[in-house]
C-alpha cells in the first residue's frame, strides 16, 4: 500500500469515530511500558548516543517518568479510554 492510501484509510477510520477498545488500548499500554521495563538500559544508550543525554538523564525522562505514571495513576484502573 502506498502513503497517500495508507494516510486517507487512517482519515476515514478517524472520521468514523471507530475506535478500538478500552481493554485493546490498555493493552498496547501495558506492552510499552513493559517494553520500557524490558529494555531500559538498551533505551539508555540509545539515548545517550543519538541525542547526547547521560544515562541519568535519559533513564529520568524516557523511562523512569512513564513507569512512575503508570505507578502512581488512577490510568489503569479509571474512565480513561472509554469506548465510543
Amino acid at each position: 500500500m502506498r502513503v497517500p492510501q495508507i494516510v486517507e484509510e487512517l482519515n476515514r477510520t478517524m472520521r468514523s469515530g471507530i475506535t478500538r477498545t478500552k481493554e485493546w488500548r490498555m493493552q498496547q499500554l501495558r506492552a510499552v511500558l513493559k517494553l520500557l521495563e524490558d529494555n531500559e538500559e538498551r533505551i539508555t544508550k540509545a539515548l545517550a548516543k543519538d541525542l547526547g543525554k547521560s544515562a541519568h538523564e535519559g533513564y529520568l525522562t524516557e523511562v523512569k517518568f512513564p513507569l512512575d505514571l503508570k505507578r502512581n495513576s488512577s490510568i489503569f484502573g479509571s474512565q480513561f479510554g472509554e469506548d465510543k
